[in-house]
């Protein structure tokens, strides 16, 4: 059997995206919660295999909608947002489901609507844009300043560049 050249592996490995673990790791748990319920249910105990089957639906639809790349959120195109920049505007690349991005977006609070929210997975372009500053990686959030500078995504990085 021959074995991929230890580079190839590593770049592969190097490029997995982070929601990708995070969506086997539920799966994974969901599928647990539905043996252990089908298990019940061949022991005798229909309530309990019931209520957890009901509880497991659940959650595998919330795991769905919050991973579906067509969930809504803030969105302008990569085209729109480079074109508006200015040097006090700034532009944050975000994906659904990055539990980053979200965490970003709330601690922003007020201050999250007077950014430029560009969505990589509606937007091809800015799907390129991000890999490209990020070493070939989709890494969101990706915060860039109207002069293209990139900073870190931490809400105190972006409000001194929201401030005038």
């Amino acid at each position: 059997m021959r074995h991929p050249p230890a580079g190839l592996l590593r770049g592969a490995i190097a490029n997995t995206k982070a929601t990708d673990y995070r969506l086997w790791f539920g799966i994974s748990i969901l599928l647990s919660g539905a043996i252990v319920a089908i298990i019940n249910i061949m022991q005798g105990d229909v309530v309990f295999a019931t209520i957890l089957l009901g509880v497991v639906a659940v959650l595998f639809y919330a795991l769905i909608w919050w991973t579906h790349p067509s969930r809504s959120g803030p969105h302008i195109s990569h085209a729109a947002a480079q074109a508006a920049a200015e040097d006090h505007d700034v532009i944050i690349y975000w994906r659904p489901g990055c539990i980053f991005c979200d965490r970003l977006k709330l601690s922003l609070g007020t201050d999250r609507h007077n950014v430029s929210w560009v969505n990589i997975l509606r937007d091809s372009d800015a799907a390129k844009f991000v890999a490209a500053h990020r070493n070939g990686n989709e890494e969101v959030p990706t915060v860039v300043t109207g002069g293209g500078k990139l900073i870190d995504a931490t809400p105190e990085a972006v409000r001194t560049h929201l401030q005038p």
